[in-house]
């Protein structure tokens, strides 16, 4: 009697917190926290998360991703609840596992692989910070970037241009893809890879990975449904990347939410409503920080420009506004190096009403007929406006991809083929070329990891990754 009456003390804490898993979690999460019909699963995610992160998230929940808070459990209910949650497995028995090391000068490094293969290793330490790692004999060594790429311009002056001189004009000839990562189920992406402290974080539509940046290998993955019903570009998958500040990822989903995530865990944080996305609205962009905005927030227009019942020529047309193309501005040569599509359109002015739910474009747009478009990278001298040197493209014409400048004397954009080109900053000389055979929809970046600069570009569903051969 005594030791049943002991067996079923001990097995009170474990039945109770299975008893309100059952009660406020399985609904939504599955039975076994591996994912329902309401909510993602959770059991690959739990050892990431602290005991007292866990004990927050129950008590404040996530209101605008869905998840209420459970502010009325006790604490004896919250901490059986969370002795419960740890002994859930993942599918397969898959997920991070702990382990402890030896770094190269003899000092121990324990933590939750992340990911690892034979020659490198991903780690998320006791400390709650991501470790990227490298084989040497027996130990490992520890590698970072030492110039990063913090926001979808590079810098927060959002010039596109980069003070790294390894790959230059006599080097640029030797770029070789160093690895490539591949996102599934994705459309052409139009992101540009973020870099931080040796971290790479790339989106598509209400997804986003965390990346070893000198190897490609997978850190993290945050992922959400895309919202059913939506209208606009986000429903096709569009998402442009990230903005990162101190300790938090941000980025937008596809029915206007920003959200938040730990950038060493992709946990999410927090989340809030830019717009009700049942009133037509939706995003993509990548968040920026901006110093201000001019008085009136608005550019001027041109005279004569307005879309008309009949169809009023517009030049450049709607796919030749340099807005769609990032452009770059080198410190070095002092040029402003754009994309640009030579041809007109016509936009066509329709009498409508706004409707909530639906697309409200107020007109269509179509190209100017019997008129020859061409693809033409432009250097422009930023105090007369006008061009130094002009490099024509072959191609359809339909490629959106941007340009990136360096201290090496190189300009690196998407050319209207299909193959990422670097040519002279100086003349426009063609100097290299590496064919990818897709439809340019991001542009280019560079960062340096453990010494070593890259060019990385997000290439139909792929983000490549280029370095210099040995």
């Amino acid at each position: 009697m005594v030791c049943s009456s002991a067996i079923g003390a001990a097995q009170a804490p474990a039945d109770t917190g299975r008893q309100v898993f059952v009660g406020r979690c399985a609904g939504c999460h599955g039975s076994d926290g591996n994912g329902g019909e309401l909510g993602p699963g959770m059991t690959t995610r739990l050892p990431s998360r602290t005991d007292q992160e866990l004990t927050t998230l129950v008590a404040q929940g996530l209101p605008a991703a869905g998840m209420p808070p459970f502010s009325s459990m006790s604490d004896s209910e919250t901490a059986d609840l969370i002795r419960y949650l740890r002994t859930l497995k993942p599918p397969n028995g898959s997920g991070p596992v702990r382990t402890s090391v030896m770094l190269a000068g003899g000092r121990a490094l324990a933590g939750l692989v992340l990911n690892q293969s034979t020659d490198d290793l991903q780690l998320l330490g006791d400390d709650r910070k991501i470790h990227l790692l490298r084989k040497s004999g027996r130990q490992y060594r520890v590698v970072t970037s030492q110039a990063d790429w913090p926001s979808y311009n590079g810098e927060t002056n959002g010039s596109r241009y980069s003070a790294l001189g390894q790959i230059n004009k006599s080097t640029v000839g030797r770029l070789t893809p160093r690895w490539i990562f591949s996102l599934p189920n994705t459309s052409r992406l139009q992101v540009t890879p973020v870099v931080v402290e040796g971290v790479m974080y790339v989106t598509s539509a209400n997804e986003c990975y965390a990346l070893d940046a000198g190897s490609g290998r997978e850190v993290w993955h945050y992922q959400r449904a895309r919202t059913k019903g939506l209208v606009g570009n986000a429903a096709g998958g569009v998402n442009r990347g990230v903005g990162v500040a101190g300790d938090r990822v941000f980025m937008v989903t596809d029915h206007a939410h920003l959200i938040a995530l730990d950038r060493s865990t992709g946990a999410l944080l927090w989340e809030t409503e830019m717009a009700d996305w049942h009133q037509n609205y939706n995003a993509t962009g990548a968040p920026l920080w901006a110093t201000g905005l001019t008085p009136e927030g608005r550019p001027i227009n041109a005279p004569n420009m307005e879309p008309s019942l009949q169809g009023t020529r517009v030049c450049p047309s709607l796919d030749g506004a340099s807005n769609w193309y990032s452009a770059s501005l080198s410190a070095t040569t002092g040029l402003y190096y754009v994309q640009t599509n030579d041809k007109c359109g016509i936009f066509t002015r329709t009498p409508m009403e706004w409707e909530a739910g639906k697309g409200f474009m107020g007109g269509s747009f179509r190209q100017a007929p019997d008129e020859p478009a061409r693809r033409i990278l432009r250097a422009i001298d930023i105090h007369t406006g006008k061009p130094v040197w002009e490099l024509p493209q072959t191609g359809a014409v339909n490629s959106w991809g941007g340009t990136l400048s360096t201290a090496g004397g190189v300009v690196i954009f998407g050319e209207d083929s299909g193959a990422l080109m670097a040519a002279d900053a100086a003349n426009g000389k063609p100097l290299w070329s590496f064919q990818t055979s897709q439809l340019w929809k991001a542009s280019p970046m560079t960062y340096m990891f453990d010494h070593k600069q890259y060019v990385a570009v997000a290439a139909g569903s792929n983000i490549i990754a280029f370095g210099l051969s040995e």
